[in-house]
């Protein structure tokens, strides 16, 4: 089951975003055959960030997710978190162990235009299919024709 966005109010997750105390993993998707492509960011804690993106209504948060890639207490939480929601292969940031210092040194820019880019040609055609907010172009189509 697909759904389109809502318009229910979020709050804001930057309150309880920190480089310092995100915690994440990758997982392979359920029935891929591969080991490391197509693996994916998952969001542990904290609890309440990790709540907050299990709900269509997080689009809404996307342009200050955004935003947050500017803050250095911040950016790279604020990227795993964008890597989570949108099912982005997390293939770009292996090998980066030491965290922030790590990802700023070798991939902060190419992910910042990145999401500035996908943001800017998804926005208002994104699609929830349960665990991820999918471009409408790249959702499957049901048997019917409709997505």
């Amino acid at each position: 089951m697909h759904f389109v966005m809502g318009n229910t109010a979020m709050e804001n997750i930057s309150d309880e975003l920190s480089n310092v105390t995100i915690a994440y993993a990758t997982e392979i998707p359920r029935g891929s055959p591969f080991v490391s492509l197509g693996r994916q960011v998952v969001i542990l804690g904290p609890a309440p960030v990790a709540g907050r993106l299990k709900d269509a209504t997080i689009e809404q948060n996307i342009p200050e997710l955004i935003g947050l890639l500017a803050s250095p207490d911040k950016d790279w939480a604020a990227n795993l978190v964008l890597y989570s929601i949108s099912g982005r292969d997390a293939l770009p940031l292996a090998g980066i162990e030491n965290g922030a210092a790590e990802w700023r040194a070798g991939r902060k820019e190419a992910d910042v235009a990145y999401w500035t880019t996908w943001w800017s040609a998804n926005r208002n055609h994104l699609l929830w299919d349960g665990s991820h907010l999918i471009p409408a172009a790249e959702m499957p189509r049901s048997p019917g024709g409709s997505r």
